[in-house]
C-alpha cells in the first residue's frame, strides 16, 4: 500500500475522533488509545445524536457527527459495515487531511478509491501477533497451526496470514477446514468458543505471553487462564493499542490493506479457494 502523496504525518498521534458508540467503541477502542498514550481531552466520539456513556468508570461525551467537524489526526470508524460506504461518501470532505481507520469486516472493495486520505483496515490480530506472540514461536522451514473450537470467519483467516503467510488454497466444511499456505499448513475443527478452544502451533498450544503492567490494564488483568484462545477478545486490544501509537508505521503494510481485508472477507465466506500463484 503506498501512502497518499502531499500529505503529512506525524510518527506519534495525539488526537483521534472516534465515529460510532457500540461494543467495540466502549470495550476496544477507547481503552486501546488512552493505553497508547492519547488524553482524553483529546479522544472525540460522534454518533446519532448528543449524549454521554460511560467506559471503564469514565463519563464520556458524545457529539452529533452531522453538527461537528473531526478533530482528531486519526479517525476511527466502527459503525455497521454496510454503512461505511454511504458515510465517506455523504462526507468527503470531513475526512481530508486525516488518517482513516476502518473496522472489521470490510465488504466493499471501492473505499480506497472514495476518499483521498490513506485507509488502514484495522484487523487488530495482525499486529498483536506480529509483536507479542510470533517472536516467542519456534518457526520450522515447513509449520502447522491448529485451530480447535477457535476459529472465527475473517478474523481466523488474517490469523493464519499473519502467521503462516499467503493463504494459497483452502476447504472450508464449516466445523472443518484445511489452508495451504507460503509457510505450512493450517487445520480448523470444531465451530467457534472461545472458553472451550484453544489454539496450537507445531503441535505445542499457544499461550499468552509475558506482559507489563500496563499491557495488564488494557487487558483487563490476569486470570487463571493462561490459553491464548480464551483471552483473545481481550488481548486483541494490544494489537490496537500498536496501530493507535503509530499509524503512520502500518499505512505500507499489506496485511491491512483495504485490498486484503475484502480477501480476507470474501474468503472467509468461500467453501473451495485456489490461489497457488497468488503473491
Amino acid at each position: 500500500m503506498k501512502t497518499k502523496k502531499n500529505i503529512k504525518f506525524k510518527k506519534k498521534i495525539k488526537s483521534i475522533s472516534v465515529i460510532g458508540c457500540g461494543r467495540r467503541v466502549c470495550q476496544d477502542v477507547i481503552a486501546s488509545a488512552i493505553s497508547a498514550g492519547i488524553k482524553k481531552s483529546n479522544i472525540q466520539i460522534l454518533a446519532n445524536k448528543n449524549k454521554k456513556i460511560l467506559i471503564r468508570d469514565d463519563n464520556y461525551k458524545i457529539l452529533n457527527f452531522n453538527d461537528n467537524k473531526l478533530k482528531g489526526e486519526l479517525v476511527y470508524i466502527a459503525i455497521p459495515s454496510n454503512e461505511v460506504k454511504n458515510l465517506i461518501v455523504k462526507n468527503k470532505s470531513k475526512f481530508l487531511e486525516k488518517i482513516i481507520l476502518i473496522d472489521t469486516p470490510i465488504i466493499d472493495s471501492s473505499l480506497e478509491k472514495l476518499v483521498k486520505s490513506p485507509i488502514i483496515y484495522t484487523e487488530d490480530i495482525d499486529p498483536l501477533l506480529k509483536k507479542f506472540i510470533k517472536p516467542k514461536l519456534n518457526f520450522k522451514k515447513i509449520n502447522f497451526l491448529f485451530f480447535y473450537k477457535s476459529f472465527y470467519l475473517y478474523h481466523g483467516v488474517s490469523f493464519i496470514e499473519a502467521l503462516l503467510g499467503k493463504i494459497k488454497f483452502m476447504i472450508n466444511f464449516g466445523f472443518f477446514k484445511i489452508f495451504l499456505t507460503s509457510k505450512g499448513l493450517a487445520l480448523v475443527l470444531g465451530m467457534a468458543n472461545y472458553e472451550a478452544g484453544n489454539i496450537s502451533f507445531n503441535f505445542k498450544e499457544i499461550i499468552i505471553p509475558k506482559l507489563d503492567k500496563n499491557d495488564l490494564n488494557l487487558i483487563g488483568g490476569l486470570t487463571e487462564h493462561k490459553s491464548l484462545c480464551h483471552r483473545f477478545m481481550d488481548l486483541k486490544r494490544l494489537g490496537l493499542r500498536e496501530i493507535f501509537k503509530d499509524p503512520a508505521n502500518f499505512l505500507n503494510d499489506n496485511n491491512l490493506h483495504l485490498s486484503n481485508g475484502f480477501f480476507q472477507y470474501q474468503l472467509s465466506k468461500k467453501k473451495i479457494y485456489f490461489g497457488l500463484f497468488r503473491k
